[in-house]
């Protein structure tokens, strides 16, 4: 098979193409999905006994390299920021819990798709290109399924702390009440 510029810029105007679909695609199901029906512990979401407990992202350095991929919500002003600032609150943590779950399933379907790419492309072009975008894809699942796990447990953190600065106050308003009576 000969390798002409003419065929790689041919393959190249196509494999944009697809790839912005893809994205429009992508970003109009990840902004409509249903926050309420996502359940981050359960499958897909949940973890899977060979991450082993996050010790194989920990391995993979994702803490380093996480934080240097292109992040769509500082492009994207409707997104949901990624940040925690301030005193968090369990609410924002499932928030970004919830993120974490469409992100990594919108990232996975283009990863699924990727194929695709090699029947509109065709060659060896085709070939390469679907590589590189499922390739492309992989960090991004790979930065959710690490992030989720320590999202998960400042979450219950969080919640664990209002429960029992909750009954710390149900104890000193009984005892409140208890005074009055007296």
């Amino acid at each position: 098979m000969k390798i002409s510029v003419k065929s790689l810029e041919n393959a190249f105007i196509k494999f944009v193409f697809f790839v912005a679909i893809v994205g429009i695609i992508s970003n109009i199901v990840g902004v409509l999905t249903n926050r309420d029906r996502i359940e981050p512990r359960r499958f897909p979401f949940g973890p899977f006994n060979w991450e082993r407990g996050g010790r194989i992202y920990d391995r993979m350095r994702v803490s380093r390299w996480k934080t240097k991929v292109p992040d769509m919500s500082k492009i994207l002003p409707y997104l949901y920021k990624k940040k925690i600032s301030g005193r968090p609150n369990p609410e924002h943590i499932m928030m970004l819990i919830k993120e974490t779950c469409i992100a990594e399933a919108v990232h996975s379907g283009m990863i699924i798709v990727s194929p695709l790419i090699y029947v509109y492309i065709g060659g060896w072009w085709g070939v390469a290109f679907a590589a590189v975008y499922a390739v492309g894809n992989l960090p991004y699942v790979i930065i959710q399924r690490y992030n989720r796990p320590l999202l998960i447990g400042l979450y219950d953190r969080l919640v664990a702390r209002q429960q029992k600065k909750s009954m710390e106050g149900e104890h000193i308003e009984h005892t409140d009440t208890l005074m009055q009576y007296r």
